[in-house]
Parts: C-alpha cells; structure tokens; sequence
C-alpha cells in the first residue's frame, strides 16, 4: 500500500496495523521535514518504508501497489501537478487497485462553506475548488469505478476509486459500514 503526501505518517500506523505483518506499507512525500518525523513514528516498525518524492513523479514500477491512500493533501496539489498525480496514482497501481482519498467535504452551511473557500484560496488553492466541482468527473476519467463516502460526522469524504474494473460486475468493491468504521472488501 502507498500513503501518498504521507506528511508526518500518521496514517502509515494505521495501515500497518490493518495489513498485518505481512503487509508493506510505503509513505510518500516530497518534504524533508515531515518524512523525518515519519521516521520518528515508524521506526521501530516492520513493513513501513519512507521514500522522499514528487507526487507527480513517482519512482516505483507500473502496477506496483494494491491501494493507494492519499489523506488530506490532494487538494493541496496545485493544477499540473494534480492531474500528474492522478496518471501516476493509476500507473502504480496493480488491476482492479484503489485509491482512497479522503478529504473535507463541501460544507451544506453556506457560511461554512464559504469559509472553507476562502481557506482554500488562501493556501493557494484556487484550482481546488474547480477541483471539487468535478471531482467525480475528473476521478471517472481515470479509474473504472468511482463512489464517494461520507464520514459518519459528515464533515470528511472518502473517494473510493478502483482501477480497470470490469463492467459486469466482477470486482467490484462492497462497502459496509460497522459502527463508525468503513470497511472495504
């Protein structure tokens, strides 16, 4: 599994722990700093590598990973270097692989929402809310299936993109709802 903008690895803990011993997890960031502190959380842990890295550019093999996460930073990923991203999240990942990405949901309130434009716009990001009106379409483009998940506070969304799906049927992923978990099989 890859954590794509990985940061400072939080997520990586909770990926090993669902993989198991067996299982491989690599985060990906282009900051220095944030893979140092990863490294601080992950180090005494088996299945966990750090790789230092453009998310555009990535240097792994095609068909590499069996999922790809990528948590709170997609949005963050100005214009070109977005929709490289995406070619490179499909080329490294294997058949019938997902990708999950979970960031903040478009706000119903519309004081709320306007102010999570103007966060947005005030990190740079005024592509990413051009972003956010397309995103299911802009996800087809690029993965056989595409469903989105809301988190059960409703504040956070989880894409859930799968690669190469067959169109009748076969693989398709189930989502199941246990508690306040997500569970994908």
């Amino acid at each position: 599994m890859l954590d794509l903008c990985t940061g400072t690895g939080t997520l990586l803990l909770l990926l090993q722990d669902k993989l198991g011993a067996t299982g491989r997890v690599v985060g990906a960031d282009f900051s220095h700093g944030m893979l140092t502190v990863a490294q601080g959380k992950t180090r005494n842990l088996q299945g966990i590598s750090l790789v230092e890295c453009d998310a555009a550019s990535l240097p792994f093999a095609p068909e590499s990973f069996d999922a790809v996460t990528c948590s709170h930073a997609f949005y963050e990923l100005k214009g070109e270097t977005q929709a490289r991203a995406l070619n490179e999240i499909v080329r490294v990942l294997k058949p019938n692989g997902s990708f999950l990405m979970m960031e903040h949901d478009v706000p119903a309130n519309p004081i709320v929402r306007f102010l999570f434009y103007v966060r947005l716009a005030s990190m740079g990001s005024i592509g990413a809310v051009k972003f956010l009106r397309q995103e299911e379409e802009v996800m087809r483009a690029h993965f056989g299936s595409v469903s989105k998940v809301l988190a059960p506070a409703g504040r956070s969304k989880v894409m859930i993109c799968r690669k190469d799906v067959s169109r009748d049927g076969a693989g398709q992923h189930v989502l199941s709802q246990v508690g306040g978990n997500i569970e994908i099989r």
